[in-house]
């Protein structure tokens, strides 16, 4: 780091003594030779020293040799355990990703994401352990992460677990059928009649009307007709 002289060529406040996070501060050093910034040698509470900015050290940008970060690090993965080496869960994996894609331009996912003003929560972005108290653990391992509103971000609200095919029916591609007030897709419909996933497209694919495809009882049969125009 360069330095000037030690002799104090500006006024300089006394800070000696005082406790910054996990340094105390033990003497004066010198002034920064570009920014004209006092530079203190400090005492980490881990043993370390080290010459720190006095502006650094007022604004909390510095509050020890690094070791409070890294010990941050270590306590985080002992509280939840999903994100040690060679044993990172798979929620952990997920939260990791939703990140990259909001937050990184430089992702795969970035333009589909982050790119177009898709953003994870800020409670989300700061803690693993908030998302996981919020999302709980998935159901299974057939189960992802899911935006009800996929032109909205992911927070508590706006997310669930879901499978590949209940995701499938909430695409912005995915088709909705009015019908009495309710709006679902072919495969939602299916369900709620009681029958095979894909009973309702079958019907409409083969000509019958809405009324008929979603109030015709499943054991009934109705011959085939064309396909209407």
């Amino acid at each position: 780091m360069p330095l000037v002289k030690r002799k104090r060529t500006h006024h300089v406040q006394e800070i000696r003594g005082e406790r910054f996070g996990r340094l105390t501060v033990i003497s004066y050093i010198g002034v920064h030779e570009k920014c004209v910034e006092s530079i203190w040698l400090c005492k980490c509470d881990c043993g370390k020293k080290l010459w720190v900015v006095a502006s650094s050290l007022k604004r909390g940008n510095t509050k020890s040799c690094g070791c409070l970060k890294a010990d941050s690090v270590r306590a985080s993965a002992t509280v939840h355990g999903d994100c040690r080496p060679g044993r990172q869960t798979a929620e952990y994996g997920i939260w990791q990703a939703i990140k990259q894609r909001c937050g990184n331009p430089n992702n795969a996912g970035w333009n589909g994401y982050g790119g177009r003003g898709i953003f994870m929560c800020e409670r989300w972005k700061k803690s693993y352990t908030a998302f996981l108290e919020d999302m709980g653990r998935r159901p299974s391992k057939y189960h992802s992460i899911d935006r009800r509103d996929n032109e909205k971000g992911y927070e508590k609200s706006n997310c669930r677990w879901a499978t590949i095919i209940e995701q499938s029916e909430n695409t912005r591609r995915a088709k909705l059928i009015e019908f009495k007030g309710e709006s679902h897709t072919a495969g939602g419909w299916s369900r709620l009649i009681g029958g095979k996933r894909n009973i309702v497209f079958q019907r409409l694919h083969s000509g019958w009307t809405v009324e008929e495809a979603l109030t015709t009882p499943v054991t009934f049969y109705m011959p085939r007709v064309a396909r209407r125009s």
